[in-house]
């Protein structure tokens, strides 16, 4: 079911000419470091920068709403909506089909 959900994050980045940047092989970066992209000098790809931002504004989880019970994990019942007739007492674990195997392989 489609909701709306508002994209407001604030971007801070300082551009640094490669040149600039540390020529060690591995640098581990300090919180503050965290904030610098770097570019050749002439061209920012603003595309792929944009494109990092929203990846890393997505939540994990997409709900509706803070209060939302979310979808059925085995009809797809909309549970905000209706109550599913799903068995819920036993909780199938999703490696269940590898043990499954891993039996069939030791027996």
């Amino acid at each position: 079911k489609a909701f709306s959900w508002p994209f407001e994050e604030k971007v801070v980045v300082f551009f640094v000419e490669v040149s600039r940047s540390p020529q060690d092989e591995e640098t581990e970066l300090d919180v503050d470091e965290m904030e610098h992209d770097f570019f050749d000098g002439e061209n920012i790809e603003i595309d792929q920068l944009i494109a990092e931002q929203i990846f890393l504004a997505l939540p994990y989880k997409i709900l509706c709403s803070e209060t939302c019970k979310g979808l059925c994990v085995r009809c797809g019942a909309n549970l905000n909506e209706e109550v599913c007739g799903c068995d819920r007492s036993t909780k199938e674990s999703p490696f269940a089909a590898l043990e499954e195997i891993k039996d069939q392989l030791v027996s």
